[in-house]
């Protein structure tokens, strides 16, 4: 037999008559400011609940409430100050603000916003340690001693602006992030396993903006600038990383730092980066490290104060089509008559790894590579020819 909320005015008159079981998109709490106090509504039954003059009491009474299957809270435009962390144990809740933006409460503008701040070291502002948690539409600030929020696993981000954070958002595994505005902070997201992260706007985060303990991402079209490193990881093994298209600019540090103890099946393609002439590299691996198979593709670079790639660890980045890094070239050479040798100036951006050379007829003895250099090589034959003898070359780092 399904059950039934009924709501009835003073004079005795049924004014709401519903589901108990609300539609799926409804809120189960909805929490806003009433002058000086936060008050929970059931979303339900238009009851208020809880109501108090802290908002971390007042949201985490309403959490406390939900049912064991989860359920939605919707926070109202205002400020809320955050003296103690909130903490979400339940599976399956969903936190969502009314908006997101810059304008000041009770302005009455469109861009007021649904802010969540502290001043004070409190851990997180929200800490998901159930599961298939998510939040939308919120400002977290953290006042430069907290973090934004934390995830367990399974957990979804979308349309946050998050800054002044120790870290923006602990992704926990298995997440999905989107369209969110991360600044200011110390680590933008911490990442673990298996995350997704797309169309986020990054800057000036002091550590990285993507700091990663882990492996198993896809990271497409984000947007980061002046922050120290866009991408810096150092997990024992880092595997199975894509990043895709991202437009990386004035990066204080090296943008992208490998330093996983064995890098393997990383691929970088179709980057935008200008360094502004302050970024010192674009890639940078780590010494003592190794390197497996790391592939840097069709990318546009510029305006670094130092070399493209500084490579450290044992084990060799693949690239091509690098602007800014000339990773392979070619050509004709001549050895002339009566010489053993001919020193060609390869231009590319450092040494190369491997150098090709076919005579162009027939050399009459033995010839071979000497003497690779960042700068050039040699072709060189065991006996002087009587006559002129042309060689191509390829060459590749």
């Amino acid at each position: 037999m399904s059950e039934f909320v009924r709501i009835i005015d003073p004079a005795g008159r049924t004014i709401r008559n519903d589901l108990y079981n609300s539609p799926p998109d409804a809120a189960s709490y909805i929490i806003f400011k009433d002058g000086g106090l936060v008050k929970a509504k059931n979303g339900r039954t238009g009851q208020i609940e809880f109501s108090g003059d802290d908002a971390a009491t007042v949201i985490q009474q309403a959490i406390d409430a939900l049912p064991v299957h989860g359920g939605k809270i919707f926070i109202k435009r205002g400020n809320y100050k955050i003296n103690t962390q909130i903490n979400i144990a339940t599976d399956h809740v969903h936190i969502e603000g009314e908006s997101i933006g810059w304008g000041t409460e009770g302005s009455g503008s469109a861009y007021s916003a649904t802010t969540l701040y502290t001043e004070d070291d409190i851990g997180y502002i929200l800490n998901f340690t159930g599961m298939w948690g998510s939040i939308a539409r919120l400002n977290l600030r953290g006042g430069h001693k907290s973090g934004g929020v934390s995830f367990n696993t399974e957990s979804f981000v979308t349309e946050c602006f998050i800054t002044q954070c120790t870290t923006g958002i602990n992704s926990g595994s298995h997440s999905r992030i989107y369209d969110n505005l991360i600044e200011y902070c110390e680590n933008g997201i911490y990442l673990n396993w298996w995350e997704t992260i797309i169309d986020n706007t990054f800057g000036h985060n002091t550590v990285g903006s993507l700091v990663h303990g882990g492996g198993r991402v896809v990271i497409v079209g984000n947007t980061d600038e002046k922050s120290a490193s866009f991408y810096l990881a150092w997990p024992t093994e880092l595997k199975y990383v894509i990043s895709i298209g991202n437009i990386l600019l004035e990066h204080t540090d090296s943008i992208y730092k490998l330093h996983g103890h064995t890098t393997d099946q990383v691929y970088i393609i179709g980057d935008i980066v200008d360094g502004g002439g302050v970024t010192p590299h674009y890639i940078e691996t780590h010494a003592g490290r190794t390197i497996l198979d790391v592939v840097v593709a069709h990318c546009s670079v510029k305006n670094l104060t130092g070399a493209v790639f500084l490579e450290q660890a044992e084990g060799t980045i693949k690239k091509h089509h690098v602007s800014g890094f000339v990773a392979e070239g070619s050509g004709t050479a001549t050895i002339p008559a009566g010489s053993t040798s001919v020193t060609v100036s390869h231009g590319l951006a450092t040494t190369p790894t491997k150098v090709l050379v076919t005579p162009i007829g027939d050399p009459g003895d033995r010839f071979w590579v000497a003497n690779v250099t960042s700068t050039s090589f040699d072709i060189v034959v065991a006996t002087a020819p009587a006559a002129d003898i042309d060689f191509y070359w390829q060459a590749e780092v």
